[in-house]
């Protein structure tokens, strides 16, 4: 009998339109390994997408979907309803699930709220809520517990954030695989300067609040439990998420003069040279979101303020790196926070380094 030799086939990546999507095709290309996967957007028709990378598009329906048998490794970006659908017609395929986070989070067959008391209240009436509660348990349960079945390898930054999800989903049966794609090393690179800390005059200080206009993100809690703190500017970035969540907001802060909303999308460019001029950064949300945001900061050398509840927040602390509590916010905690910006951007360069990176690329994807 002939010898099996090495498995030549390439790839696939089935990659929900994202703004990884890019950092993920630059890095494959820069270490040589684009040849050797086939990243295809899901989703999201061509013209809309957000990705402006040229990538092959699938709706994953049986004239569009990619066969399962071409390739070597298949990797799921984001476990959308459509590809656990997929999944379910073909039962024998394992897949690696590069996890991003809402697919569970703000999943209705998951039981799970990252809401805070004053935030609950936008969602707690929302008929859309519901239906899609109830289309979820109707269309999508089977396909979903399928899809959980069939992974074999789950791809994430946190230890401590996939014993979370081991416990949201337990009947998945997956093991931990370190990677993180690398999008906050990229994004730093568009700064004019990288200074080691921010230059903290008398007043005002200027913050960057949340990352988008998600109700996760739980805004009001942060800023009502915040109202004494006069010598801040917030700036509040709501350019993408619940249009609906960001017009509620704006109503129930109408009365503050200390907010600055961002409202539209900027260029990466644009939004690096807006994080430079920032004094810190706070982000109020319990479910881990906005990674690349978090990172970019603490490798800026500027205090940054998490959730002590939020995942990242107890492993970054484990790690040495020195954090903020969302619960304690204050202005003198801020300038505290300041002083130890050399010390934690040396912390993130041996957590999250460009060669730590490239190394999660070449082990998984060569």
């Amino acid at each position: 009998m002939a010898s099996t030799g090495p498995d030549t086939r390439p790839h696939l990546h089935l990659m929900a339109d994202m703004g990884f999507a890019d950092t993920f095709q630059q890095r494959l290309e820069d270490l040589g390994l684009a040849h050797r996967n086939n990243v295809v957007l899901v989703g999201k028709k061509p013209e809309n997408r957000l990705a402006s990378g040229h990538f092959s598009y699938t709706d994953l329906t049986e004239g569009s979907a990619p066969d399962p048998r071409a390739f070597g490794h298949i990797f799921v970006h984001f476990m959308l309803p459509m590809v656990c659908h997929w999944l379910h017609r073909h039962p024998d395929v394992r897949v690696h699930w590069v996890f991003y986070g809402a697919e569970v989070y703000r999943n209705p067959l998951v039981s799970y709220s990252g809401l805070l008391p004053k935030t609950a209240g936008y969602a707690r009436w929302r008929p859309s809520e519901a239906v899609r509660r109830l289309g979820y348990h109707l269309v999508h349960r089977k396909a979903w517990q399928h899809a959980l079945s069939r992974v074999d390898q789950v791809l994430m930054g946190n230890p401590e954030e996939f014993d979370l999800i081991q416990s949201l989903v337990p009947s998945m049966r997956a093991r931990f695989e370190p990677f993180f794609y690398g999008k906050a090393l990229r994004d730093v690179q568009h700064l004019e300067s990288n200074p080691l800390a921010a230059a903290f005059g008398d007043e005002p200080l200027h913050i960057q609040l949340g990352h988008c206009a998600c109700p996760s993100v739980n805004h009001l809690d942060l800023l009502e439990s915040a109202s004494a703190t006069h010598g801040v500017i917030w700036h509040v970035p709501l350019s993408y998420g619940d249009p609906r969540y960001a017009l509620w907001l704006q109503r129930r802060c109408r009365n503050r003069k200390n907010l600055r909303w961002m409202m539209d999308r900027l260029p990466i460019e644009q939004y690096m040279n807006h994080q430079s001029h920032m004094s810190a950064a706070v982000f109020p949300n319990v479910r881990q979101q906005a990674l690349a945001n978090i990172n970019s900061y603490l490798m800026q050398g500027k205090p940054v303020f998490l959730h002590p509840e939020n995942p990242t927040y107890r492993y970054y602390v484990e790690q040495g790196i020195q954090l903020g509590s969302t619960t304690n916010f204050s202005e003198r905690e801020v300038r505290r926070l300041a002083k130890k910006g050399e010390e934690n951007q040396a912390q993130m360069q041996r957590l999250a380094s460009e060669d730590s990176c490239n190394a999660n690329y070449l082990r998984l994807f060569s």
